[in-house]
């Protein structure tokens, strides 16, 4: 349910990314962080979610995290899907 709706968000942006911008699209969201708190504020939830991640998944899986695991955002993925 949940997990493959949010897979196939994640998968769709991707796509995006890849195939529709350009290096102007990413010089302006660079300045909306600089210069809008509630872009700079979901950039640093992203970035210490990424980081905390493995510590996250290491207190609710029962086995050893795998190197795909400490993925950011990919390792979450997984374990919502397969795990």
């Amino acid at each position: 349910g949940t997990a493959v709706t949010a897979t196939l968000v994640v998968i769709y942006s991707m796509i995006q990314i890849l195939t529709q911008t350009n290096g102007q699209d990413f010089a302006d969201f660079f300045q909306l962080v600089q210069e809008d708190r509630t872009y700079f504020a979901f950039c640093i939830d992203l970035f210490l979610f990424s980081i905390f991640q493995s510590v996250l998944l290491g207190r609710v899986k029962e086995t050893d995290l795998t190197a795909m695991d400490k993925l950011p955002f990919l390792g979450l993925v997984k374990w919502s899907l397969v795990d």
